[in-house]
């Protein structure tokens, strides 16, 4: 996947290494990676934003796709998942700020809390799931 363009899907990694890379101020810079029994593209599958990192195969790899119309009655059933997925999104989204500047321990915490209940309100009015 490539920052910045749209995505409807969220993939799993079955097998296989790949790297995050993020585009800030024309600088590229790895920020993670990403390997079995990860996932990424959760944020534009689940928010409909644009991608917010290049995701590139560093070795042979096999991901699952799973798209908006898979994961929506997933949601509907089970709502805490869209809570479990905004708390992990914030802190791979820290993990990932973190790589590109310091942060002090305070700031981490009020910002891994804000990301996360933003995301979590955006997956919401996104598959409008009552809580």
């Amino acid at each position: 996947v490539r920052q910045g363009e749209a995505g409807a899907s969220l993939f799993v990694v079955v097998d296989g290494l790949l790297e995050v890379k993020v585009e800030s101020q024309g600088h590229t810079q790895q920020v993670g990676r990403v390997g079995p029994g990860e996932f990424f593209g959760e944020i534009s599958m689940l928010t409909g934003s644009p991608r917010g990192a290049t995701v590139t195969a560093m070795t042979d790899a096999t991901l699952y796709e799973l798209k908006h119309d898979v994961i929506e009655p997933i949601l509907k059933n089970r709502p805490e998942v869209a809570k479990f997925i905004s708390e992990f999104v914030a802190i791979r989204r820290t993990r990932n700020s973190k790589a590109m500047e310091h942060h002090d321990a305070v700031a981490t915490a009020h910002e891994e809390h804000s990301f996360t209940e933003d995301l979590l309100r955006k997956i919401r009015g996104f598959f409008r799931l009552e809580l």
